[in-house]
């Protein structure tokens, strides 16, 4: 039960601010200001969340329930590596 509302914490509250702050400090780092942060979240934001929810909630399940603790850490950077290139390309798509 504590595993649950660790996920649903994270999964509900921490990523939808931290999507919205990488979108955000991505397109201001672009220089593309606050007409280009709005747009891009717009754009993308929903569809990368449920991208998130369908790859990290069962990603995190599989690595509290079944991997061994001693590899957890790397069960979860093989998924951000992916997850990270996948960000990556979503955040650069021209609109």
């Amino acid at each position: 039960q504590a595993t649950v509302k660790k996920l649903a914490i994270d999964q509900l509250v921490v990523v939808p601010c931290l999507l919205v702050a990488f979108f955000s400090v991505n397109e201001g780092f672009q220089g593309n200001g606050i007409a280009g942060i709005k747009a891009r979240i717009e754009a993308d934001y929903s569809t990368v969340l449920v991208k998130n929810w369908s790859l990290w909630t069962p990603a995190q399940f599989i690595n509290f329930y079944l991997i061994p603790l001693l590899y957890r850490v790397i069960f979860t950077r093989v998924i951000s590596f992916f997850w990270n290139i996948y960000l990556s390309w979503k955040a650069h798509q021209v609109h």
